[in-house]
This record gives structure tokens, C-alpha cells and sequence, in this order.
């Protein structure tokens, strides 16, 4: 009987040709026979047994082959409706090639504990389409070594279009991911795995896992994301800067020292995945209506994000989970100021971090706003709440704070209702409005109050500039720092280039771009340290961000490296260091260079001094 039936899709397919045939199993290599749909071929490597020209279509419609050696094609084939698909288990040298697979509830192809596999110019879908019906991947690969998927056509999943998943030695070029319900190309705890020249509409690339030392993907930019790139950058180093370029989507692993600026970000299921970065500032970016995160980051310290959109796409359609305008998991030293979290689900999400700040930015949504699970040392402040709110926050845990204090206040909550009548750090004088309400806004979860919501939506001041342009020289050595920062509620931050050169011969010595992120001002005051890697002493450019009469500054002097021990801050461990070797000058024992951070000759009390002024500085190397 010859069919034509779900064929229409799949252009390799000759629907007049092909002719119905019942399932296929086969369970070793003598289960190579024409019985089970076998049409030519030996089984070796030169000519492989074929399983082509075939229909099958039924509820379980299914071409299992397990436990084979001999090489062998299937193509030229359509399987559906229903359970089944084409499933692959312990097989060695198998490929499946201009065929068409569509299930309604299982993967369409699957292949499992198998080796030397090619799955080539395909279509290959599972799901019906509708909303929470069941549906599986489009292709599963687990387990298995020396795969390679090239020129599919994944036209719709309800799981995941392509997974990939503890398998080593897989390459996946040249396919077309046309839409899932969960992600395009899904790759899970898998090694040595190259993605090339593929096309993603409405998804893009999720690898779960993303180790913080050196992954072995091969990712290339020309993998198009809604016909833009998909960059991955994985142990960059320091110094990586994108500003205002085409991005489809952007995964940075292992870097430090980044500055992500003017980039628009849209229709994939993560816009943004920063794993194990450090000193990464992140500013101006619209990572709006992306279908599961904005923003994902997780393991890392000191990353700034600023003045950036991470609105979501609207209701998950599919019920595949909640949608996050961003999430911030197993970090420390956080910032998030002046962003917009417009969201169906939650806004933010931060999850097993520490010390983090979050101020100036509003969120709208009729779920949790903004939820905490595991972190401690949060400041959270002038942020708006708009919408329902039904519970515009939920924070169980202890260690956080919802308000920067009198006068300056805490967050605007649409459902406070209260009234201000009164002002002062006890709103005990009336009449006396003062814009904070008089009573305080309890936080759900029990453990927290907002002790002064805000009247009004917050509106953040124009932040203030600090240009610098400064030359210091030390002991032969001329160093030029060079950029600016930016201080915006309590936060410095900014980019800064520091040039070292010989100062007889004007040699470079040394030179890097830092970026600096989450600098807390304390007393309108915060310092750090630039590292100068030259010899034969490591030395520090000294910068103190100061307001005075108004006015902020950023004087900078060199001493010897004032991050004794090089643990990234100055601590106790280096005041000690010059403790110990107090009043020793050159030539007397126990004399230490590296504590005579003045370079004077003699451990004394202008090295003490320096240390005490920038105790707890950070130190950016």
C-alpha cells in the first residue's frame, strides 16, 4: 500500500514511494533481514545495510534497532503518530538520513549508549502543538560517543528541540531549530561538544552545568540566533568589551574583567548566561522578551548590572516553568540598579548569594516580584513595585535589609496603605509630612519591614561623572590611569585603563583595562587598588573616591603593592605582614620589601598608615 500521509513536511521525502510496513525491532546484528525492513546492503562499512523507502505510521509506529555492530542506514523513511519514534540503544555505526519523524508523545529520534551514530538531513518533531498536551524531544542523544547531527530541520518540540546529554565527541552543525516548548539545542553534562552553523528561531542554546573552570564546548559565532550571533566566550581572560553590536544570544563562562553595554537581546529562551565571571559590569542592555530569563548568572562575585530591561515575553504558554526577568544564584557581591523587571511571572530571583545590592529599579508582575531562597546580605532600596502585588516580595530568610534609613528611605509599594502625616527617624512629628509613610510595610515571609516605604515612585537623580586623568610615578616607574566612574545610589563603578612605562625610557612595562563594579560608598567614601605587574615589586595605583564640598574626586598614588598577600583585598593578613617587620630597614634581618609599601627603605609609620587607609579595599588584578 502506498501512502502520502505526514509527509508534506519533509521535502527529502518521496511520498509516492514509499510504502507502509509495520514496526521494525532489531535486536543484534542478525536482525538484519528483510522481514524486519532491511532492502540491500551487508552490513559492512563500504555497504551497509539499508532500511529505506519505508511508512510507518500508527499509534505506536517505531524503528527500534539494539545491540548491533554491523553498519547500517535508515533512510528515506517516515515514522509516527504517537509512541515510538526511530530509537537507537547500544548501537555502533548507525545513521539515520533524509527521513521524517513526527511523534505526538515520545522524542522522534532517540539514541542511547551508542557510538559512531549520524543523524543527517531530517525532520524531526514531537508534540501536537496545543497546550499541555504530552509531547517529548525532538532528538535525544544520552550517553552516547562520536555523534553527528547535521542539517535537521526541528520544526516543533514539546520538550526540548535537540538533548544532548552525557555524551562525549558530539558535533551539531548546519540544523534548523524552528521552536520548542522548553530549549532549541539542550546540552546537559556532556564533553568535547562542537556547535556550528546552526539557525535558531524563537530559541536559542542552554548548556546546563556550565562548570567555573574551562568547559569543552566549541561554540562559533556563526550560529545565528534570530539572524544574529550567539557568542560564547569560555576562559576568556580579562579585558572582553561588547558594546552595541548584534548579539542573539551570549554565553560568557570564565572571565573577568567585562563590560557589556548597548545590546538588545530578544526571543531566545536566555538572553544573557554569565557562569564564574568576575568584575563584569553590565549596563544599558534590553534583554526583554526572552522566554525563560533575561539574565541568568550564577557562581560569580562583583558584577554590576545597570540601567537594563529584563522584561519577560508574557504568560509561559506551555506551563514549562516560571519565567524570570533575571536570577542571580551562588554569588556574592552583587549589584542591580535601575533596571526594569516588567514580568509575568518573577521579576528577580536570588538564590544562595551573599551580599548584594538592589536599588532604583521597578518591577511589575502578579507573582512574586522578587523572591529570595538561601541569601543573606541584601540591601534592598528605591526599587518600585507597580501592579496587583499580590505578594511583591517574599523573604524568609535573615541577615537583609529593606531600607537605606532616614531620610533617605526604603521602596515604593503599590499596596502600602499607609499615610504621611508625620516625619523624623520615629515619624513621631506631626504634622510634618516627609513623602515615607508612617508606618512600616511588612515583607511576607515574616522576618522583615520596610520601616520607610515611599510615598511616590522612586526617580533616581542624575548620577555623578568622575573623569580621571592621572600620572604618578614610583621609584622609576610612571604609571597613567585613565577613564571614569560613575556613582549611582551608594555604587561606583566604571572602566579605567592603567598604563605603566619605564620613566627614563618611556618603555611599557605593563598596561590593562580594569573594570570596576560594586564599590559600596561608606561616608562618601570608597577605595581600591589597580594591580601593576612589573618588576621587580608588584606595585598598586591607590584610588580614593571622596565627595567634598559637593564635589566627587578620585586622586590616585602609587606605592608598592599595597594587596600584600594577593588575596584580592587588603586584609588582615598583609597588616599583619607590616606589623611584623616594623622599624626593619634594608640590610637588617627580617627586613621585607613587599611590607615597606612606601619604598623608603625602613618599615615605618607611613607604610601603617596606607595600610590602615585602604583596609578592606578590594585589589582588581
Amino acid at each position: 500500500m502506498v501512502v502520502s500521509g505526514l509527509l508534506i513536511s519533509s521535502p527529502q521525502l518521496r511520498a509516492s514511494t514509499l510504502v507502509s510496513h509495520g514496526n521494525i525491532l532489531i535486536y543484534g546484528n542478525a536482525g538484519f533481514t528483510a522481514a524486519n525492513g532491511v532492502t540491500g546492503g551487508s552490513g559492512t562499512g563500504t555497504d551497509p545495510y539499508l532500511i529505506s523507502g519505508w511508512s510507518i505510521i500508527s499509534d505506536f509506529g517505531s524503528i527500534r534497532i539494539s545491540n548491533t555492530t554491523a553498519f547500517f542506514v535508515v533512510q528515506n523513511v517516515a515514522v509516527g503518530n504517537g509512541f515510538g519514534g526511530i530509537v537507537f540503544n547500544n548501537v555502533t555505526n548507525g545513521r539515520v538520513v533524509s527521513s521524517s519523524v513526527g511523534m505526538y508523545c515520545d522524542p522522534a529520534i532517540t539514541v542511547s549508549s551508542s557510538r559512531n551514530v549520524v543523524l543527517a538531513n531530517n525532520t524531526a518533531s514531537s508534540g501536537s502543538g496545543s497546550p499541555n498536551e504530552c509531547g517529548g524531544d525532538g532528538m535525544d542523544v544520552v550517553s552516547s560517543t562520536n555523534v553527528v547531527v547535521s542539517g535537521n530541520s526541528f520544526p516543533w518540540s514539546e520538550g526540548d528541540g535537540l538533548r544532548v546529554s552525557g555524551s562525549n565527541n558530539v558535533t551539531v552543525i548546519g540544523n534548523s531549530f524552528r521552536g520548542s516548548a522548553f530549549y532549541a539545542l539542550h546540552l546537559l553534562g556532556s564533553s568535547n561538544t562542537v556547535v556550528s552553523g546552526n539557525s535558531f528561531s524563537n530559541g536559542g542554546l542552554e548548556i546546563s552545568g556550565l562548570s567555573t573552570v574551562q568547559n569543552s564546548y566549541t561554540i562559533t559565532s556563526d550560529n545565528l540566533v534570530n539572524g544574529r550571533p550567539l557568542y560564547f566566550y569560555d576562559g576568556c581572560g580579562s579585558g572582553l568589551t561588547l558594546d552595541s553590536v548584534p548579539v542573539g544570544e551570549l554565553i560568557i563562562a570564565n572571565c573577568s574583567n567585562a563590560h557589556l553595554s548597548n545590546l538588545a537581546i530578544h526571543g531566545t529562551e536566555v538572553g544573557i548566561t554569565l557562569v564564574g565571571v568576575h568584575n563584569v559590569l553590565v549596563e544599558n542592555v534590553n534583554a526583554s522578551q526572552n522566554h525563560y530569563q533575561g539574565l541568568d548568572v550564577y557562581s560569580s562575585s562583583y558584577v554590576t548590572v545597570e540601567n537594563s530591561d529584563f522584561s519577560s515575553i508574557g504568560p509561559n504558554y506551555f506551563d514549562r516553568g516560571a519565567e524570570y526577568g533575571m536570577i542571580l544564584s551562588g554569588s556574592n557581591n552583587m549589584v542591580v540598579d535601575g533596571s526594569r523587571f516588567y514580568n509575568e511571572d518573577r521579576g528577580l530571583d536570588v538564590a544562595s548569594s551573599i551580599n548584594a545590592t538592589i536599588t532604583g529599579n521597578s518591577f511589575s508582575t502578579n507573582f512574586p516580584m522578587f523572591y529570595l531562597s538561601g541569601s543573606t546580605g541584601l540591601h534592598f532600596f528605591h526599587n518600585n513595585f507597580f501592579g496587583s502585588c499580590f505578594t511583591c516580595i517574599y523573604d524568609p530568610e535573615p541577615g537583609d535589609s529593606f531600607d537605606n534609613g532616614y531620610p533617605s528611605g526604603g521602596n515604593y509599594w503599590s499596596n502600602y496603605t499607609g499615610v504621611d502625616n508625620c516625619s523624623g527617624p520615629q515619624q513621631n512629628i506631626c504634622p510634618s509630612p516627609d513623602g515615607i509613610g508612617d508606618t512600616p510595610y511588612s515583607i511576607p515571609g515574616g522576618v522583615y519591614q520596610d520601616h520607610y516605604p515611599l510615598m511616590k515612585p522612586f526617580v533616581a537623580s542624575s548620577d555623578p561623572s568622575i573623569s580621571i586623568n592621572q600620572t604618578s610615578s614610583f621609584q622609576g616607574v610612571t604609571v597613567t590611569v585613565t577613564g571614569s566612574l560613575q556613582v549611582s545610589s551608594g555604587i561606583v563603578s566604571g572602566t579605567l585603563s592603567l598604563a605603566a612605562t619605564n620613566s627614563t625610557t618611556g618603555a611599557v612595562l605593563f598596561s590593562k583595562v580594569y573594570i570596576v563594579t560594586n564599590l559600596q560608598v561608606s561616608n562618601n567614601r570608597t577605595r581600591f587598588l589597580l594591580n601593576v605587574a612589573v618588576s621587580p615589586y608588584s606595585l598598586s595605583a591607590d584610588v580614593t573616591v571622596s565627595l567634598k564640598n559637593g564635589i566627587w574626586s578620585a586622586p590616585m598614588m602609587v606605592t608598592r603593592q599595597v594587596d600584600i598577600a594577593g588575596r584580592g583585598i587588603v586584609d588582615i593578613v598583609d597588616f599583619g605582614v607590616v606589623v611584623a617587620t616594623f622599624d626593619r630597614s634594608i640590610g637588617s634581618p627580617f627586613y621585607d620589601p613587599a611590607a615597606n609599601v612606601t619604598g623608603s627603605g625602613t618599615v615605618n609609620i607611613n607604610d601603617v598608615g596606607i595600610m590602615s587607609a585602604f583596609f578592606g579595599a578590594p585589589d582588581y588584578t
